[in-house]
């Protein structure tokens, strides 16, 4: 069958960034297995007019088209099926991503959705997709959901794929890959899937489950070899939840990495409980130029609230050990939880505003489907009415959800304006922006100018 797989763009971003979509190039990696035709539009990089995208389809002639979605562009997904559906009503369309499978219902209750896709999506879109084919019974297909007779059914959920080395490696022969190494995000590279941990504003662990399932060192190897033979790819990101959750392992592939030549830049996300001295000396020694932290907050009362489960004590070591080893910082942060205070928002701003941070980001705290924290939300009548379901405008780095119990809305924008104008003049920040515009400006990607703008006019124009 003939294939679309489309990644829309990223609308409620401040400053999108592009990157490769690897899920998507999984999906179609393990399609073009059983000799599926697939086409990856991805709207970050392509078709960037309604008229494109049309022509584009109607050119490849599909039988199913597929549709990532996350929550901010999940009223994006829609228009494209419906112009999917525009096109040639015999399309189907088939729904997947964490919005969709925190929201299965409400997905299909939308007259251009065909099927839903729940959790991991490899073996069950293979498994659709044949069954479409073949016109067998959907009944048995688990983690999906479809419509049938008007009404709405949901199939029982698919287990989470247990060994990861049976995945072929995402599909970069179809995709731009000269594109995507221009930008500082790198080539993602998953070394495992499932995050243990129990954040209440987080929902991946919906779609990958809680117990983590990690690839052989040998096969992330493979995937690098290739990633540097055949596409001469220069800077990676591993892109796991945690990547530094199971020392020993990052260390034996860090040693590997060194010894079999495989040298890139690199950086990744984790936890600051979850590194040490020796690891963080592995890792630089391995490439590694920068780790992006979840600090969360300055407040220990707030990460209790919030079960980030580690001590304020630990992120201060975190920051001395990583700036000793020689690697720089990224921070996530994140404001207006419905009971924090002023006092305790203020606490993480001049927390973040004393790092020796080459980037950050500080984001509000935004309820999403399936977390813990819209459940609280909800239950203590704290959401944004007027927003709740504005999925477009679902921006943690711009508008406001959730109600403060001490805090206006006009204040709360007062407060984000000043507390982004006060990082983004921290002066270890602006040279590492600097530098990296320099980088990207040598890299070829000359429209950086054009965004950076667009980042500080929206930051200065928070409304």
């Amino acid at each position: 069958m003939r294939i679309v797989l489309i990644n829309p763009s990223q609308t409620a971003e401040l400053f999108p960034d592009v990157y490769l979509p690897v899920n998507i190039a999984y999906i179609a990696a393990s399609l073009q297995r059983y000799q599926h035709k697939i086409k990856i539009i991805d709207l970050q990089i392509e078709c960037k007019s309604i008229e494109e995208l049309r022509s584009e389809i109607k050119m490849f002639n599909p039988h199913v088209v597929g549709i990532t979605s996350m929550t901010p562009n999940f009223p994006h997904a829609l228009k494209i099926a419906e112009l999917v559906k525009k096109i040639n009503k015999n399309i189907k369309t088939v729904f997947g991503g964490i919005h969709v499978t925190t929201m299965p219902k409400e997905t299909l209750q939308n007259k251009y959705v065909d099927f839903v896709v729940i959790g991991e999506g490899e073996e069950t879109i293979l498994e659709l997709v044949n069954t479409i084919q073949y016109k067998k019974s959907l009944k048995n297909v688990k983690g999906i959901g479809f419509k049938k007779n008007g009404k709405i059914i949901i199939n029982s959920f698919r287990p989470y794929i247990k060994d990861l080395n049976k995945l072929q490696f995402p599909a970069y022969d179809i995709v731009n890959m000269e594109e995507y190494k221009k930008y500082k995000n790198g080539i993602l590279i998953l070394t495992s899937r499932g995050c243990p941990f129990n954040c209440i504003f987080c929902a991946s662990h919906l779609t990958t489950g809680k117990k983590i399932r990690r690839r052989s060192i040998e096969n992330v190897l493979e995937e690098l070899k290739f990633l540097k033979n055949k596409y001469e790819v220069k800077r990676i990101a591993f892109y796991d939840d945690t990547f530094t959750l199971d020392k020993k392992y990052v260390i034996e592939l860090c040693e590997r990495m060194i010894e079999e030549n495989l040298t890139f830049e690199w950086w990744c996300n984790t936890r600051v409980d979850t590194v040490d001295e020796e690891l963080l000396k592995w890792m630089k020694n391995a490439g590694c130029n920068e780790v992006s932290y979840g600090f969360e907050s300055g407040t220990q009362r707030v990460l209790d609230y919030i079960k980030k489960s580690f001590r304020i004590e630990e992120a201060r070591k975190a920051i001395k050990m990583t700036k000793k080893i020689g690697i720089d910082i990224h921070g996530f942060f994140i404001i207006n939880f419905q009971n924090e205070t002023k006092k305790e928002m203020m606490n993480t701003i001049m927390f973040a505003r004393k790092m020796p941070l080459k980037g950050f980001r500080l984001s509000l705290a935004t309820p999403y489907p399936g977390t813990e924290l819209y459940k609280i939300c909800k239950k203590n009548n704290c959401l944004s009415k007027e927003q709740e379901k504005n999925w477009e405008k679902y921006s943690y780095l711009k508008n406001f959800y959730i109600h403060n119990f001490y805090m206006s809305e006009n204040d709360l924008k007062k407060l984000l304006r000043k507390t982004n104008i006060m990082l983004i003049l921290n002066t270890t920040y602006l040279k590492s922006m600097f530098t990296k515009i320099m980088r990207r400006l040598l890299n070829g990607d000359f429209h950086v100018f054009v965004r950076g703008l667009r980042y500080l006019r929206n930051i200065l124009t928070i409304k």
